[in-house]
Formats: structure tokens, sequence, C-alpha cells
């Protein structure tokens, strides 16, 4: 497939859940949209809690494949 590398975003969201063990958390953007994300710091895992203010960075990419179908017999 094609990559197309989207600019950074950024958006103000909730922590509205954490699970320490598996050092996830999910966040509410303003629209109400939830996203799980996968921590990678233990050190920065101990500072996330329910109710916190972050702001989420991300990267949108746009990835599209093209299939060449058999012609019709």
């Amino acid at each position: 497939g094609l990559a197309d590398d989207g600019e950074a975003q950024g958006a103000v969201t909730t922590v509205v859940a954490v699970d320490k063990e598996a050092m996830t958390a999910t966040l509410e953007g303003p629209n109400g949209m939830q996203v799980e994300i996968q921590g990678d710091n233990p050190k920065n895992a101990k500072h996330v809690k329910v109710g916190k203010t972050v702001i989420l960075t991300y990267q949108e990419r746009l990835f599209m494949a093209l299939e060449v179908m058999p012609p019709k017999q």
C-alpha cells in the first residue's frame, strides 16, 4: 500500500480510565470520542490519573491499496 505522512495534530483530552498494569490510558476528546493509548515509560505512567487533562499529539496517515482485478472472461 501507499502511505501519506500527515502533519502532527494535537487535541486537549481528559483521562477517563487508567490500567496501570497494562500501562494503558483511555482519553476522551472534546467531541466525546475516546481512544486507548499504550504507555512505554513506567516513570511517566505514575503521573497519569483519571480526570487529568492531557494534550494528545498524533499524526494521521492515509493508507491506500490498489488491487488489479483479473479481466472478466
